[in-house]
């Protein structure tokens, strides 16, 4: 059995971090995660083995930040979406310095998020981050990491 996901990736190397922020808090997804191996170098244990898929939301902050996320965007009124999706590029782990090949794969998966929503009767746009800094300060992230775009989605 051979293990991929569903959304394309350059090279296969999969270099996205996908955060949803809901109305009960802010959440990292964690795919493929079987189980926690504090015994090994990346304590997230993934495998290709035959066992199923099993994947994780990882809570990060509790409470209602969609509002915040909304200010720091190009479109106030994602304000009130039950499910926004920021996915993040950690710049320090990549083996190329050109950033630009990195949007097609944030496009990518928002592509694929468009297509599901429409599967399941929901609306969903794309939405340009105009605050990073207000981003990465909600997130919790470190100051490598870059959000590429803003995916609400909704009735």
């Amino acid at each position: 059995v051979e293990r991929h996901r569903t959304v394309p990736s350059s090279s296969c190397t999969y270099p996205l971090v996908i955060y949803a922020i809901t109305s009960t808090g802010i959440f990292r997804y964690f795919p493929h995660i079987l189980h926690l191996n504090p015994y090994s170098d990346n304590p997230y244990f993934s495998s290709n083995w035959k066992f199923p898929v099993i994947s994780f939301l990882f809570p990060i902050r509790f409470g209602d930040y969609r509002e915040e996320i909304a200010h720091a965007s190009s479109k106030i009124n994602i304000k009130t979406a039950p499910l926004i999706l920021i996915p993040v590029l950690p710049l320090s782990s990549l083996y190329s310095p050109f950033t630009w090949a990195w949007y097609y794969e944030a496009g990518a998966s928002a592509y694929n998020v468009m297509l599901e929503s429409t599967i399941l009767d929901l609306h969903s746009d794309i939405v340009i981050p105009t605050d990073l800094t207000s981003i990465k300060s909600i997130l919790r992230l470190i100051d490598d990491s870059l959000p590429i775009i803003i995916i609400p989605v909704g009735r």
